[in-house]
């Protein structure tokens, strides 16, 4: 039997910030092709879905979307083809059996503006725990990058909500980088 829908979150904005992570907290990227077959899904079916996509984070074990849905079914219905068919490939090519995500994927709705913003920017310093010596609009699996220099923006990216909040890219870019005010 199918699970019903989470009519309980359901956003008023559309916006939800959602997340998930490998079962068992294990990986779920294990190199660069798996990170590209992921985000060629999202591109698929977010389009086929109308789900639009504002920022995204791919960890090695985890990932992060902030997205606009019409509703927690036509959410549904993207995370069950983009999951499904990543756990499908993905213990197909590593002969692996059974669940790669631990649970469902959580979705946080998003009611303000303000907290879209507050969403993009946690979600676009996730790469900050990987300690990398680069800076972070570089980590190759962030939507930073698209949101500082367009040629790096993915096709299903949607940066004009957000980026309409900033004189610049890089005063959105300032903004992600500073510390966020304690709550």
């Amino acid at each position: 039997m199918a699970r019903k829908a989470r009519r309980d979150n359901q956003s008023k904005s559309g916006f939800y910030h959602c997340y998930s992570r490998g079962n068992r907290k294990q990986a779920i990227f294990k190199n660069d092709i798996d990170y590209k077959h992921f985000l060629s899904l999202i591109g698929e079916h977010s389009g086929r879905c109308k789900v639009e996509i504002h920022a995204f984070c791919l960890m090695p074990n985890h990932f992060h979307l902030l997205l606009r849905a019409s509703d927690v079914d036509v959410m549904a219905q993207f995370f069950h083809r983009l999951v499904g068919q990543y756990t499908l490939r993905t213990n197909k090519i590593y002969d692996e059996v059974g669940h790669l995500f631990q649970g469902r994927y959580q979705a946080d709705p998003v009611e303000t503006d303000l907290y879209v913003l507050e969403a993009s920017r946690y979600i676009h310093n996730n790469p900050k725990d990987l300690n990398l010596n680069q800076p972070m609009e570089s980590y190759p699996w962030s939507s930073l990058a698209g949101y500082i220099d367009p040629k790096y923006r993915n096709s299903f990216l949607r940066t004009e909500f957000i980026l309409g909040y900033f004189p610049s890219p890089s005063a959105y870019l300032s903004f992600v980088t500073k510390e966020a005010p304690s709550r």
